[in-house]
């Protein structure tokens, strides 16, 4: 439990403008899953609030928890809910399933609408007006088996994107998705590869998507892409479990690529479970998903088993829900997701810039700063 309330004099430490986040006090009446947590504090930055129509800062929460998916999002069919507890992520009541049929078959999509349909994908968040800046997450799981159910066709590669943004409307007829994971079978010597892309320019990593998400467990997959930047600064980097996935480059190509790709402007429209080519009718190429999260920043806050953040390992993170934001303090509200509350976890706040604070731990006993001890401060 999160259980202490600090000295007024921790709350009136000064803010510093453009200093890194550094939190200095956590307030809560527990760590249950939705309790409302602040984090005090220097350095945090701004947040603007990109949902007004929810009580959370972020521009799309949904974790499924209620059985039934935030109106918020959007699809013409969309993914089935998943009830099967084996197949759920941890401490989890439900998550979505997508896949290609060839045939119709029958489910109850995440809005708890049946349906008959082959096209079991596509959870949308569409956005009123075209973004540059924008972090993506979402938890992902493909299930044992899923690189022999997916097979290399020539007339039609088997393929699935599941974690996408795109310039919707701006392409004519064609609008697929522009920036985006992606996982397909390709030559008998890449049983699995792993594609991103900037505009169309497909940018292939060899390594299988499986060395960094094991099929059978669950990990989570961030995009975060800034469009604001000089030409050639542009970034789009991508993660697997917090660790960012080594790239033939970390920006965008030049300018003219992306004016004639269609994205310069930016994307109107995110997607989990984007689109998959058809499978078939026996063997089924399943991908899960859970946890989908949007926001217009990459400023948030996040709890991890780790002492210590580090881009280059993979360190299981969940991230909170902001609910205020000011430079020196936020409010979340707190989503244990794979964690319980009994765990030893560490809180971190990162700025737009994306600048993270030291981890603050934040158990029932003595509290530390990273690993240094502070005392109990009840």
């Amino acid at each position: 439990m999160w259980k202490y309330l600090l000295a007024l004099s921790l709350l009136m430490l000064p803010s510093v403008s453009q200093a890194a986040p550094d939190i200095t006090a956590v307030i809560s009446e527990g760590i249950e899953q939705e309790a409302s947590v602040t984090i005090i504090g220097t350095g945090f930055g701004s947040h603007t609030d990109n949902n007004t129509t929810r009580p959370y800062l972020a521009s799309g929460w949904e974790n499924f928890e209620t059985g039934a998916a935030d109106s918020i999002f959007s699809a013409n069919y969309g993914p089935e809910l998943v009830t099967n507890t084996s197949l759920q992520k941890s401490n989890s009541n439900y998550a979505a399933k997508g896949y290609y049929w060839t045939t119709p078959q029958s489910y109850t999509n995440v809005w708890g609408v049946a349906k008959n349909t082959p096209y079991m994908f596509g959870f949308h968040l569409p956005l009123a007006t075209f973004q540059k800046k924008i972090f993506i997450s979402g938890w992902f799981m493909f299930p044992e088996g899923f690189d022999s159910g997916i097979n290399y066709d020539t007339s039609m590669a088997d393929q699935t994107k599941f974690l996408c943004m795109t310039p919707l409307g701006t392409l004519g007829g064609s609008d697929g998705a522009k920036t985006y994971f992606q996982t397909r079978k390709d030559l008998v010597d890449i049983p699995l590869r792993t594609e991103t892309e900037d505009g169309h320019l497909s940018e292939g990593n060899d390594d299988p998507l499986f060395n960094y998400s094991p099929m059978g467990t669950w990990h989570r997959f961030d995009i975060y892409v800034d469009l604001t930047k000089p030409e050639g600064q542009k970034i789009h980097n991508w993660y697997v479990d917090g660790k960012k996935l080594p790239r033939t480059h970390e920006f965008y190509n030049v300018d003219a690529n992306l004016t004639s790709s269609g994205v310069i402007n930016g994307f109107n429209y995110l997607s989990w479970l984007m689109y998959q080519f058809e499978g078939d009718d026996t063997y089924t190429w399943f991908q899960y998903m859970d946890d989908a999260f949007a926001d217009l920043t990459q400023a948030r806050v996040e709890i991890s088993e780790s002492a210590t953040w580090n881009e280059t390992i993979q360190v299981r993170k969940e991230i909170q829900i902001p609910l205020t934001w000011s430079d020196t303090e936020i409010t979340v509200s707190t989503n244990l997701g794979q964690f319980a509350s009994s765990d030893t976890l560490y809180v971190y706040v990162i700025n737009d810039d994306g600048t993270v604070s030291p981890g603050y731990q934040i158990t029932e006993g003595p509290q530390s700063r990273g690993t240094v001890p502070l005392g109990d401060m009840r």
